[in-house]
């Protein structure tokens, strides 16, 4: 099965190195940035001209870009070569109707689709232990599964078409509501001189034990906010959960108090760094908050 991958940013680029590593036919790859296509030819990936090249050499598709203007562009450019004998996968973190209305250009063609976005960042995407969560046909994901395990050790599939994306946006407002939590406790805690460590590890006696302090402790401590997967990066990602839930008429209070930390990163120039760094944000808000009077309170 030959092999197609558009889309070589920071996660896309790690994810085709895994599949041109470890599959044994040809790998197409294509990306608008040359630098980008240049290195994914280095590690053994062939290089093509344009989407619609890919389209036509290609038996499966993968795309991963950033924007679902980007995702609609690509898959317009690719359908004339499309076909009932080609599968597609978008991987992007794009908004759901957007997911909908690719998959039902491609099912005019006859061409199988999923959805299948990534959790993780880019240390996983680099090692292929990405989470994948699956919307689509179950046999067609089944025929896949192998190529998508080359990418990602945590497979799910959560059922028809769309559900992948939904899924991911479920939990990035998870993360981005642990994440703020985290950011207040611990701000309270150094109010109170407890200092960092001691703070994660009495979290961890209890309830509050989380996957998010575990891996940003480090960085935490040590103030390291190279991008792993970036403030502008979780932005979009809330920016995606409150369209989706406008158009369901939710309202999902936690999501917006996180999405006001995220507004102020922004405006604060933090976009580039890593979504981690809204610590910062938190301690100011904090604190800028504090009650200075001196009155009694109970």
């Amino acid at each position: 099965m030959k092999i197609g991958f558009i889309g070589l940013g920071t996660m896309g680029s790690a994810m085709c190195q895994n599949i041109t590593r470890k599959h044994d036919d040809s790998v197409f790859a294509y990306d608008i940035r040359p630098d980008a296509l240049e290195a994914a030819v280095s590690q053994g990936a062939v290089a093509c001209t344009s989407a619609a090249e890919i389209a036509r050499r290609a038996d499966l598709i993968f795309t991963m870009v950033q924007t679902s203007l980007q995702v609609l562009s690509i898959y317009e450019e690719m359908l004339p070569e499309l076909n009932e004998e080609k599968i597609c996968v978008d991987m992007s973190t794009i908004y759901p109707d957007v997911t909908l209305r690719v998959h039902h250009m491609l099912e005019e063609k006859g061409t199988a689709f999923l959805d299948a976005p990534v959790v993780r960042s880019k240390g996983e995407a680099i090692m292929g232990t990405v989470g994948i969560y699956v919307g689509g046909d179950w046999d067609v994901y089944q025929k896949i599964r192998p190529i998508l395990a080359y990418m990602g050790r945590s497979l799910i599939h959560i059922g028809g078409v769309g559900s992948g994306i939904i899924m991911n946006i479920c939990h990035n407002v998870a993360v981005a509501q642990i994440q703020n939590a985290v950011n207040e406790a611990l701000a309270l805690a150094e109010s109170q001189n407890i200092d960092m460590d001691r703070f994660a590890a009495a979290l961890s006696y209890g309830g509050g034990q989380n996957a998010y302090l575990d891996a940003k402790l480090t960085k935490l401590e040590t103030e390291d906010f190279t991008p792993e997967y970036s403030v502008d990066q979780m932005t979009k990602a809330i920016r995606i959960c409150e369209r989706f839930a406008d158009m369901n008429d939710m309202d999902l209070p936690g999501m917006k108090a996180a999405q006001a930390v995220y507004k102020k990163a922004g405006e604060e120039g933090m976009g580039g760094e890593d979504y981690c760094a809204t610590v910062k944000i938190v301690r100011s808000m904090i604190h800028s908050h504090a009650d200075t009077d001196g009155k009694e309170i109970y």
